[in-house]
C-alpha cells in the first residue's frame, strides 16, 4: 500500500459477528483510497441493519474535521528540567504514612503536584491552520 501510495479508512471494530460462538469476530469492511485527505473523512458503523454484518459508512467533507485534541500533561516542548525543579520544591516528603488515610491523602497531593508541576513547565498546544487540499474532481 505504501509502495502506491494508498491509505486505508476503518473503524478499527469488527464488523462481521458470526452466529457461531465459537468464530472470532473480524473487520471485513474497509476502504482504501488514494489521493484523498483522509482528515477530511469521517468513519462509522451503520447499526441499522439486524444482520452479522455491520457495513460503514464514509462521509468526505471539503474542510478538515477538527477533532478535540485529548488531554496531556505534557507535549514535545515540556521544559523537563523546570518540571523536575519544580516538583523537588513543591513534595513534602515529612508526610506521615501511618494508615490508610494518610496514603490516600499522600498519594491525592503528590498527583496534584505532579499535574501543577507539568502545567507550569509545558506551554500550551500550538494550533496551526489547516489547509484545504481536496483535489477540485473530489469537491
Amino acid at each position: 500500500m505504501s509502495n502506491n501510495n494508498l491509505q486505508y479508512l476503518s473503524t478499527r471494530q469488527p464488523t462481521f459477528r458470526p452466529g457461531d460462538t465459537d468464530r472470532q469476530p473480524d473487520l471485513l469492511d474497509f476502504c482504501i483510497t488514494k489521493g484523498i485527505n483522509t482528515q477530511k473523512a469521517e468513519i462509522a458503523s451503520c447499526l441499522e441493519l439486524s444482520s452479522d454484518h455491520t457495513p460503514i459508512l464514509i462521509t468526505l467533507h471539503t474542510r478538515v474535521i477538527r477533532q478535540q485534541q485529548k488531554p496531556s500533561l505534557y507535549n514535545k516542548f515540556t521544559d523537563w528540567e523546570a518540571f523536575r525543579k519544580s516538583l523537588d520544591e513543591r513534595i513534602d516528603m515529612k508526610i506521615p504514612l501511618k494508615s490508610k488515610s494518610d496514603i490516600e491523602t499522600a498519594v491525592a497531593i503528590l498527583t496534584a503536584e505532579i499535574q501543577q508541576a507539568a502545567r507550569l513547565a509545558t506551554p500550551p498546544p500550538r494550533t496551526q491552520p489547516l489547509s484545504d487540499n481536496s483535489p477540485f474532481y473530489i469537491k
